[in-house]
Order: structure tokens, then sequence, then C-alpha cells
């Protein structure tokens, strides 16, 4: 089998279940999303699969092979979390080539790889700075270089950008994601936020209270969440009952007609988007959003359209 297998895992804390009973398969090349909300046992399962944290029950396989008791130096598994874990006292070329220099690969191997890495970061000519003069995002590229210098078969992030202001965050998110394509580099990467995991997931997992809830294409959960939880953590937070059958409204599915729509509702607010306005729409009490190519003024009184096939059914 191709890369990581993780089945039926579970971690017990006493009696808390941290990860309760999960199933995935990270295929070698790829990156696996895991969003979910806080203490939902994403972060839990990723230092389970570093071996930091030993599970109760089920296996973890890299291309067939059992790694649940094999020790964490021994996986050949990079880390890199939010808080850096940079060493100070060091240049930053000495903290790309530090996991090198405790493997025993030579001075030249390790100097050709550092400038490797900090021309791939974006960093040339910072090799011979200190770790305490560096920005927020900068300190963030060399610890990604630190944990590549290896060339792990398995990259795992931890929440790499949130301490980082949001602006700093959709940047170096675009350019993480450039960089795990660009090498092939096989990942799992957690967050809580939506918008990271799109962009950088080939794979979106959605966790909550220890499940995985849902797996698939980043297209594939947004059109089809099945469970409520990841229909409003993908943004779908309209919820309605049509004859027995509970749906989530994909804002693709609204629009907004002449007359004689599906619904009625007050426009609540219109916000430009380069290309489109998003409404947000009081429809009796419920927040609806919708796209729509013309500006509508807040308060004005719509008349909305369902498409019955962009409705979203819920399990």
């Amino acid at each position: 089998m191709s890369g990581l297998q993780i089945e039926s895992l579970s971690v017990r804390y006493g009696e808390t279940v941290a990860v309760d009973a999960v199933t995935l398969q990270v295929v070698t090349g790829s990156v696996l999303a895991l969003v979910g909300p806080s203490g939902c046992g994403k972060s839990t399962l990723l230092r389970a699969v570093a071996g930091l944290v030993e599970p109760t029950n089920g296996t973890i396989a890299w291309q067939g092979e059992p790694i649940t008791h094999v020790l964490t130096h021994e996986r050949d598994i990079g880390l890199m979390f939010q808080d850096h874990a940079l060493f100070t006292h060091r240049s930053v070329a000495q903290n790309i080539g530090f996991g090198l220099k405790m493997a025993g690969v030579d001075k030249t191997q390790r100097r050709n790889r550092v400038e490797e890495l900090l021309a791939l970061i974006g960093l040339e000519g910072f090799g011979a700075r200190p770790i305490e003069g560096l920005s927020g995002g900068e300190a963030q590229r060399v610890a990604l270089a630190r944990a590549l210098a290896p060339e792990p078969k398995l990259l795992l992030l931890d929440e790499p950008l949130a301490s980082l202001d949001r602006a700093r965050r959709i940047e170096l998110n675009a350019e993480l994601a450039r960089l795990l394509r660009e090498l092939g580099q096989t990942a799992i990467y957690v967050t809580h936020d939506q918008d990271e995991a799109f962009a950088v997931g080939d794979e979106i997992g959605v966790m909550d209270r220890g499940q995985l809830l849902r797996i698939g294409t980043p297209a594939e959960v947004w059109r089809d969440p099945q469970a409520e939880i990841v229909a409003r953590f993908v943004g779908h937070d309209t919820i309605i009952e049509r004859k027995g059958q509970r749906f989530a409204v994909r804002s693709d599915a609204v629009t907004i007609a002449a007359d004689n729509g599906d619904y009625q509702g007050t426009v609540i607010s219109s916000a430009f988007q380069g290309d489109r306005y998003e409404l947000l729409i009081d429809v009796a009490g419920t927040d609806w959003r919708s796209f729509h190519d013309e500006a509508v003024p807040v308060g004005a009184m719509v008349h909305l359209r369902v498409d019955s096939e962009r409705l979203a059914p819920l399990s």
C-alpha cells in the first residue's frame, strides 16, 4: 500500500477519548489537512503518528509496514509546530542543519543542503543571521526548512501558522501549499482554519470529539459535507428541512429571483468580492448567504430561489 495507513486508531487519557477509532490513508506525495474545533483530537492524532503519544488501540503503518511501536526518532518523520522550537543561540544555518549534523551528515553536504533549502524558502543569504533577529514569518520558514532538511518520508505540521497575523498567514499558507506540492512531500497539516485547510490540502479530514466525520477532496467535502457539523465548518450555516430530510443550503444553491421565489428575506449585509457581491440575507430569523453580480442595498427585500440539486443532504 502507498503512503500512511491508520486503522481504527484510538487514544484515551483515562476516561477521556481523545481519538476515537480513526481510519484514514495519506497517499504518498499528497497532503491531508485535518481540521476541526479546538479539542477535537486532531493534534493528538498527529502526535500518535509521530510516536509522541501511545495509541490505546489501532495501528499505524507506512507503505504497509507497521510503525505503531517504532520509536519517534526511527520513523523518519519531520515535525513542525506553531511555536517554531528554534534554537535561539544558533544561527539560521545551524538550525536548519541541526538534524543533519545529529545524523552524521558531513559538513560539505550539510552546507549544500542548507543553501538549497534557504533558496527554496526565499531566504538566501540568511544563513549567518541569529534567530532572534527574524520576523515571525521568517522564523516559520526556517522551522519548515529544518523539518525538511533530512528529507523525511512524512512531514507533520501542527497549526504551523497559528502565531502569525492574518495577512502573514494567508501569504505563508499559499507558499507552504506551493512548496509541499513542488517537493511532492507527503504531509499531514493540522489547523482549525478552514481557508488554510482548503488551500493546502489535497484531501480534507474534518474531526469532532475525536471522530473523523468526513474525508475527501476539498470540492467533495464542500459539496457534500454529509454531517451538520461538517456543513457548518465549511460555511454552510443554513439548514432546512424538506419532506422529512434535512439539507445544508450551499451558497451556490441560492439565487435572487425577480419575484415568486421559494423564500423571502431582507439583505442585512453586502460585501464586494471583486467580481461579485456576497450577500447575507435574513430569512425568518436565519442568516442565508448568496452571491449576486450586482449590488443590492442593505435593507432591501428580496425573493430567493433555491436549486434543489445543490442542496447537501445531511445524515
